[in-house]
């Protein structure tokens, strides 16, 4: 009696399974019929021309012929300090005394 049971089960098993398989590969047949026919309606569009981009500006070159400008020389001027007020340290504590 054992058996039987576990034979029924297998062939429950095997059955299940084979109602999966089905299934399955039914729904994937559908879905590749639904690529197809989307993708042959996609090809049918004219493709859009990509945006030409133009050409950026040359560099200028350097033209050896023509003369240059001299070097124009810079004469750095003094420093300016600016006068600033002594603090105020407390009594005969040196600080801005002048001598």
């Amino acid at each position: 009696m054992r058996k039987d049971i576990e034979k029924e089960f297998d062939d429950f098993a095997k059955q299940q399974q084979q109602e999966f398989e089905d299934f399955k590969n039914k729904a994937d047949a559908e879905f590749e019929t639904f690529l197809r026919e989307t993708w042959q309606k996609y090809e049918a569009f004219a493709a859009i021309p990509a945006p030409e981009r133009p050409e950026p500006p040359k560099p200028v070159e350097f033209d050896k012929t023509k003369p240059t400008m001299p070097p124009v020389n810079i004469k750095p001027a003094a420093p300016k300090v600016p006068d600033a007020p002594c603090p105020v340290w407390g009594e005969g504590s040196g600080g801005c005394e002048t001598s």
